[in-house]
């Protein structure tokens, strides 16, 4: 008999199982109960449920429908095989077989065009295509079962098929050949038909379960649930259906007219269907009372009783005023949107609600928290980030369910990329994050800590993509090169184990970083390499099932050592090699397989594997919003509620004739599967409702829209509710000041100053942010304090010398330095990273670096084909003709610069030791080293246009010199642009322009100093009046070189592209201008006086 048992708490109906299973023992002790649920989590809340009721929960076994109507086949119907040769990879093998054999069928001829178009990827899209074929038979199976017998039966269905007249030749040629090969016709189609024809003939049935518990399943579908009807004819089934109301709805349409609560007829059609197809069966509903009241006058209880009555509170004839609204506190924190910037910030903001929610209310814990996110495989690293790096006090226990294998180890992940290396670009990056891998790292010998090391040489020795020649061939490389692979990069490092760095051996450049005691670094590199591109030429070869089990067999002992914690990846990798083996040979597949099928096939069975399930252990459980994750929790959070990603949109296939032919009740639709989820998740919040979403772009602060479910639950509570004292306001106004009330905007970053203010509405847990927030705390409020007010407690200490490399680090970039020295924040520099592709023009650090070289080659004599030749084999200039006429090009540039320093003091690197005693009580020592590049004048050059940091790093130098006895006065400073000097000052002018500076880092040292000396030099070069040595008088002259100034700070190269000033200034400095005139004024404008152009003459 079929019981039905219906709630709106699902723990509710959990509780009732435990007496079911109490009151009436199975006849034997031995046998299994069987609790079919929908999803691997609700098994693991059931059996936690169970174990409280019981106080052990064991014997008890917990499939899915499918695998639990598939045991029943076995149970009722003969000859039902293990596997079916109608599941999913066995039709994509046999459709690989017969697809291609249709040539002289017209009807297939749109199919075999696509697979024929592309001859290189032939065989990749045909697997592509019949796994897609194969996907589309399984769902018919299911959902149109009548179909796939009708037309085996010969019946083509010409009104479901006419568009596609292909699928029933193909579904007959698919049953005709597992008939030739004498295995079992038994598909799920015509095993339903048989399954409950044998059922409902009234013989016993041996073998059958006693009972069978259905729990918390939204939806099942048409099929399951007459098979299940059918097996009810013979034991008890008792089916527990989480109901939102407790009122018949079965009518409640998206229909203002017919809608009764707007929620559930908007967002309901999956359950409501479903409801529709119970109420159908022959069933038993016992006379219980099951639905529960919410409790309490908070607005989620609110929404919740709505749902649960079927009420409408919304009056649309209403507006003049709100007092037909119902009336919310404004301290209500039942239900909250959060809108950020990114998924970090979300994962950030998150992380101290949660600690603040924890604070408030003792009795929660973190394992009364479900978060759900549209795809957890996206937010996980975002969740490692944020949850797991913080300090001991703020750690919140975690667990993120849901995570393919594939996702959750890099070692599975590492195996994908293996196979794929036939078209992999073996991009720098990617080559280096296999050696990551731990398990790849034992095996070749590098150790973790090595890898900084290697990742340097890797950027010095010129390594961009490729393996070797061949692989740079393969994507079309314009020349018969090596240049910029890792073969070209290896023969530098191993050179340079053995010679001279400036020796060419057949055209190699040595690398020489590559000697000494980490030589030996090199030798395991070259080991990887080789491997890899053996392993590369391996897969270029087709091979039969057979040969690819050794060679992947192959690559798993060649590249992994196992350590006990890989044990269970090594055990997946078996698995899937022995899968891939018995699929092809039980549907006889003895064609040659390409490389990329191999890889496909194991991406997606590896995709599909489930990892780790940590489901409710204890943590905070982060998962993804599946069915059946609706189980009642105290706080229920909902992150990455976008407009793009939820609900989710899973395009049609082309070909799908369930799209194109009228839909059926049960039919299941991935949006609706979304809608339903969505209110499943409101109605299972007990206490709180959080939902979070981007709602600003993290590039312009430009608005984004949330889910369009979360805009209905907004323009529902918009319209039923409002504050208590807005009732005398129109419905719109109304609404606008409740959204508001329940919505918090966040800023950009954890540590905008915000978070650390009294009576802001923001607050923040971690102290990592506060120095920084203290810092950048400002505004132009008259009671705010300005940019420059912000002052830590800590001053530069007096007795201890002051480093000059530290002044000069200051002088030269103000905002870096108090970033690294005083906040310990460290942006990483774009110019390390790794490079992925070839130059083909010389650009940024590069272009320099090559500027330098050819500057010492030029000055010591060195002839231009000798080191065109040795630049060329460094790896660092465009390929072929680009990087002839780049080295040329740049050759010639430096002849001013050569020609000026011709005329000046011979050239010979020196130093001068600097001694200076504090100038006042105010000031510490400094001590260091000066350097220039004649023992006779203090000497600088550059290769490239003269900066203001490299102007004002010669003044430092030219005071620090005036104030010594020993350091040389004479001074010059040259460029390709310009050269020049400064003119004689006293000791007493130069210990006042020097304290000048240390003033400004005592300030730095406390408070924020935003000093862009770029675009404040250009102020002062524009403002300038020649005639009285000083800035203009006039104002508009000042205005006019402010706005240039600004100009260029906002420029493609001007400095509001630099993070570290950036992070105060925006892209505005023009508000903090008041600030900074009076430095511009003592730092820059003595510069500018003593600064002039000297004759090269």
């Amino acid at each position: 008999m079929l019981y039905f048992y219906q709630s709106n708490q699902l723990d509710v109906l959990a509780g009732l199982i435990g007496p079911l299973m109490q009151q009436n023992r199975l006849s034997n002790p031995l046998s299994r109960e069987q609790v079919l649920v929908q999803s691997p989590g609700m098994a693991q809340w059931l059996k936690l449920e169970l174990a409280r009721q019981l106080r052990v929960s064991a014997n008890i076994d917990f499939p899915l429908p499918a695998s639990f109507i598939w045991q029943m086949f076995h149970v009722v119907l003969d000859d039902v095989p293990e596997q079916s040769p109608f599941n999913k990879p066995a039709m994509t093998w046999r459709l690989m077989r017969i697809l291609p054999q249709q040539h002289h069928d017209p009807d297939f001829a749109p199919l075999l065009h696509y697979v024929d178009d592309q001859v290189d990827n032939q065989a990749r899209k045909l697997w592509q295509l019949c796994g897609k074929i194969a996907d589309l038979f399984d769902q018919y199976l299911v959902y149109r079962p009548n179909w796939m017998n009708r037309w085996e039966a010969g019946d083509d269905l010409p009104q479901v098929s006419a568009t596609q007249p292909w699928q029933p030749k193909l579904w007959r040629l698919l049953v005709d050949d597992t008939v030739a090969k004498m295995e079992s016709p038994y598909h799920r189609g015509n095993l339903f038909q048989d399954f409950i024809e044998r059922l409902t003939l009234g013989t016993p049935v041996n073998g059958l379960p006693e009972r069978v518990f259905i729990f918390g399943i939204s939806a099942l579908p048409p099929a399951y649930l007459t098979a299940l009807q059918a097996l009810g004819q013979h034991i008890d089934i008792h089916l527990f259906l989480g109901n939102p109301s407790r009122e018949y709805w079965g009518d409640v349409r998206d229909d203002p007219a017919r809608a009764g609560n707007p929620l559930l007829a908007s967002m309901g059609k999956l359950g409501r269907d479903y409801l529709e197809l119970l109420a159908e069966t022959d069933k038993q509903e016992l006379d219980l009372d099951l639905f529960i009241e919410p409790v309490g006058e908070a607005l989620l209880a609110t929404v919740q009783r709505d749902v649960l009555y079927l009420e409408n509170p919304i009056d649309p004839m209403a507006w003049q005023d709100s007092q037909h609204k119902r009336v919310v506190n404004a301290d209500d924190s039942s239900i909250r949107f959060i809108s950020c910037h990114s998924a970090r910030r979300e994962l950030e903001v998150l992380h101290d609600s949660l600690l603040a929610m924890f604070e408030a209310d003792p009795e929660l814990t973190p394992r009364d928290v479900i978060v759900m996110v549209a795809d957890v495989n996206a937010y996980s690293s975002a969740i490692e980030a944020v949850f797991g790096s913080v300090d001991e006090a703020h750690f919140i226990p975690y667990a993120i369910s849901d995570r393919s294998a594939r996702d959750e180890s890099p070692l599975l992940q590492s195996f994908i990329e293996l196979l794929g290396l036939p078209t992999s670009r073996s991009s720098a990056s990617g080559v280096l994050t296999l050696l990551e891998v731990p398990a790849i790292g034992r095996r070749f010998g590098i150790v973790p800590e090595k890898l900084p090391q290697l990742r340097q040489w890797v950027i010095e020795s010129g390594v961009r993509w490729g393996l070797d020649k061949t692989d740079m061939q393969r994507w079309s490389n314009p020349d018969d090169s090596e240049q910029n692979s890792w073969l070209f990069g290896l023969k530098r490092m191993l050179l340079g184990y053995a010679m001279a760095s400036h020796t060419l051996v057949q055209e190699v450049l040595p690398y020489p970083e590559s000697q000494g005691l980490s030589a030996e670094l090199v030798g395991v590199l070259a080991d990887f390499i080789d491997a890899l591109i053996k392993l590369r030429n391996a897969l270029l070869e087709k091979a039969d099932y057979q040969r690819w089990q050794q060679r992947l067999l192959w690559i798993v002992e060649t590249f992994y050592d196992f350590d006990e914690p890989d044990m269970l990846d090594q055990q997946r990798l078996q698995q899937l090699i022995e899968q891939l083996y018995d699929s092809a040979q039980s549907c006889d597949y003895r064609e040659d397989i390409d490389a990329m099928i191999i890889h496909d096939y194991a991406r997606a069975q590896l995709s599909n594997a489930s990892g780790s399930q940590r489901f409710l252990a204890g943590p905070v459980n982060f998962c993804t919003l599946l069915p059946m994750r609706a189980i009642p929790f105290k706080v229920v959070c909902l992150l990455g509620m976008n407009d793009a990603d939820y609900p989710r949109n899973v395009p049609h296939i082309g070909f799908d004739l369930m799209a194109e032919n009228p839909p059926q009740r049960g039919d299941r639709s991935r949006r609706e599967d979304d809608r339903y989820l969505f209110l499943e998740a409101l109605l299972a919040a007990q206490q709180r409702l959080y939902i979070s979403y981007v709602g600003r772009s993290v590039n312009d602060n430009s608005p984004l829209e949330p889910s369009v479910l979360v805009s209905e639950l907004r323009d529902y509570l918009a319209q039923s509710c409002c504050l208590k004292d807005d009732q005398a306001l129109d419905s719109d106004a109304s609404g606008e000041r409740l959204l508001a009330a329940l919505t918090t905007e966040h800023p950009l970053q954890p540590f905008s100053p915000n978070y650390f203010r009294s009576n802001s509405g923001f607050f923040s847990y971690h102290p990592r942010w506060l120095s920084a927030a203290r810092a950048l705390a400002g505004g132009t409020d008259e009671n705010e304090p300005s940019l420059m007010a912000q002052k830590l407690t800590e001053s530069l200490p007096l007795d201890i010398p002051l480093s000059y490399q530290d002044l000069q680090q200051f002088v030269a970039a103000p905002s870096e330095w108090l970033f690294k020295r005083r906040l310990n924040i460290y942006y990483p520099n774009i110019e390390e990273q790794l490079v992925e592709a070839e130059s083909f023009h010389l650009e940024g650090l590069v272009r320099y670096q090559l500027d330098l070289q050819l500057l010492e080659a030029r000055l010591q004599n060195k002839d231009f084909e000798q080191v065109s030749h040795q630049l060329r084999a460094s790896g660092h200039l465009p390929h072929g003709a680009f990087g002839s006429l780049s080295i040329e090009k740049r050759w010639q540039s430096l002849d001013p610069l050569v020609a000026r320093l011709g005329q000046l003091p011979p050239l010979s690197p020196s130093r001068w030791a600097v001694r200076l005693a504090p100038l006042s009580d105010a000031f510490p020592a400094i001590h260091g080293w000066l350097t220039s590049q004649s023992p006779q004048a203090l000497l600088a050059f550059r290769p490239g246009k003269l900066r203001a940091k490299d102007k004002l790093l010669a003044w430092l130098d030219y005071l620090i010199a005036c104030l010594s006895q020993e350091i040389p006065t004479q001074n010059y400073l040259l460029g390709i642009d310009e050269a020049i000097r400064f003119e004689p000052l006293s000791t007493e002018q130069a210990a006042t322009h020097i304290s000048a500076w240390l003033m400004a880092l005592q300030v730095a040292w406390q408070q924020p100093f935003v000093f862009p000396i770029e675009a404040l030099w250009l102020y002062v070069e524009h403002a300038w009046d020649e005639t009285q040595l000083q800035l203009s008088e006039e104002r508009s002259v000042r205005d006019e070189a402010l706005n240039r100034a600004l100009a260029h700070y906002q420029g493609e190269f001007g400095e509001s592209a630099n993070r570290y000033i950036a992070q105060y200034l925006g892209d505005d400095f023009t508000p903090y201008w008041d600030d900074m005139e009076p430095w511009v004024r003592q730092l820059l404008v003595p510069m500018k006086v003593y600064m002039t152009e000297f004759d090269d003459e």
